[in-house]
């Protein structure tokens, strides 16, 4: 029986959301400088190993700003005893965060993240409805967005498993820009495909069956208690 697995099929916003994560590892009464409408990971470190399986773990940030917005935030587990708390905000404001967990080494932990505008004339923010006009889209900034996708299903397979860049991803997502398109939909993952495949389709450019899975091990003898880090942290570095 043929199996599919197709996760999601992700839209991005190629002009939205050019930034550069910024990955800052957390001390005492952290006080960091961000840059509106790009995301900033922040890494807690545990220094015991929790006796529950470290993807169950309860973790995450409140945020509130000074006109008593509340956000709460889940954290997640990026292996080696870190947990990371993924935040952006689309105002200049300062946000003071303190972490919650299920583990007391996790929990309680305080700082605040000052939001400066941008200066990078591409990050022109989220897609939103035109409030004025809500049969069409516009960027946060006020700029009008008119969707024109194109779509590379398994750009997740490009460059998984390279030590160094991902220069294919790179390179194929310059000349989707270059050539007037704004958007991507891809596949977060997919497995075997249900219609035929040419017979002369080189094996290196065939990804229906990728040798990896999500999960610890592969498709054939998965861990459904463990996700592949390797993996989502390569996604991550395809969306950025």
């Amino acid at each position: 029986m043929k199996r599919l697995l197709l996760l999601l099929l992700l839209p991005f916003f190629i002009y939205s959301y050019c930034f550069s994560q910024s990955k800052i590892s957390y001390k005492n009464n952290l006080t960091i400088v961000g840059k509106i409408n790009e995301p900033i990971d922040i890494t807690f470190k545990t220094i015991k190993s929790p006796t529950v399986n470290p993807f169950d773990l309860h973790f995450g940030a409140t945020f509130k700003d000074k006109n008593g917005t509340t956000l709460s935030i889940p954290g997640f587990y990026n292996g080696d005893g870190k947990y990371i708390v993924r935040f952006y905000s689309p105002q200049s404001v300062v946000w003071d965060f303190e972490t919650y967990s299920s583990v007391p080494e996790l929990s309680g932990k305080r700082g605040s993240i000052s939001f400066k505008e941008n200066e990078n004339p591409e990050v022109l923010g989220m897609v939103i409805v035109d409030k004025e006009n809500p049969n069409k889209f516009q960027y946060a900034n006020g700029d009008p967005y008119f969707a024109l996708a194109f779509e590379l299903d398994w750009l997740f397979a490009l460059d998984y498993g390279i030590k160094k860049g991902i220069p294919k991803t790179e390179k194929i997502i310059t000349e989707v820009k270059n050539n007037g398109f704004n958007q991507v939909v891809m596949n977060v993952y997919a497995y075997d495909v249900s219609w035929e495949i040419a017979e002369n389709v080189p094996k290196e450019y065939f990804y229906g069956k990728p040798e990896y899975s999500i999960f610890e091990g592969n498709n054939q003898n998965p861990n459904f208690n463990s996700l592949n880090l390797d993996f989502f942290n390569h996604f991550d570095n395809v969306i950025a």
